[in-house]
């Protein structure tokens, strides 16, 4: 599984119950604000030591700083369409019995034009990133996809499975501690890109990009 630093994609962490800080992605300048209400289509942000652009876009409770070249409109309409499919699977509140009955017949398999990753906001890993390169990710402290250094974490505590564009699910595997989504423990649940997911000292977000395409 691929490990990549936040270096593309920046997580703004909350500093205090009115605060958030984060640093431009080309020169590392800290900034720290109040929060602000972010549209859905993002705000513009213009680094005042190195004069380049970026964009904030808000995802769920999480706030991304990417670079101006990621974001033209037309890759922000695809990624929101995106999103709105999975939102749809989320509202369901399928009962898990439910969503298993559904997934009967389907298999994983990863979208053309979108890539996933675990971006790690707390616990021993945080600051890192790990790109989904499979349609089925396993997750946990040891013989998994994703290893967390994090002793609360199970051997094997859960698992992705990415159906195209039709569907996130998030599979607890029998984990001693649990597995939480958005704060609420689950065993078999949906997920929506900028949902955070709980494990043990950890929490991780889900993020969505668009896929760089050969020419």
């Amino acid at each position: 599984m691929k490990k990549v630093w936040f270096s593309s994609i920046l997580c703004l962490l909350r500093k205090g119950p009115n605060m958030i800080a984060f640093k431009c992605r080309y020169c590392g300048k800290s900034y720290s604000f109040e929060i602000l209400p972010i549209p859905d289509e993002g705000a513009e942000f213009k680094c005042a030591k190195c004069g380049k652009n970026s964009r904030l876009l808000k995802r769920g409770k999480v706030v991304f700083c990417i670079g101006s070249e990621n974001s033209d409109e037309l890759e922000q309409s695809a990624t929101m369409e995106l999103a709105d499919s999975y939102q749809s699977a989320v509202e369901d509140a399928v009962a898990p019995e439910e969503l298993e009955s559904r997934l009967r017949g389907m298999y994983p398999e990863l979208p053309y034009d979108t890539e996933f990753r675990l971006g790690i906001v707390k616990g021993p890993d945080q600051g890192t990133t790990f790109t989904l390169t499979k349609p089925s990710v396993s997750i946990g402290k040891s013989g998994c996809d994703i290893n967390l250094a994090d002793g609360r974490v199970s051997n094997k505590h859960c698992q992705i499975e990415i159906y195209g564009n039709q569907m996130i699910v998030l599979r607890d595997l029998q984990s001693d501690g649990g597995t939480y989504r958005n704060n609420y423990p689950t065993t078999l649940t949906c997920l929506r890109p900028g949902d955070s997911l709980q494990i043990g000292n950890s929490e991780l977000i889900l993020i969505q990009a668009q896929k760089k395409l050969a020419k």
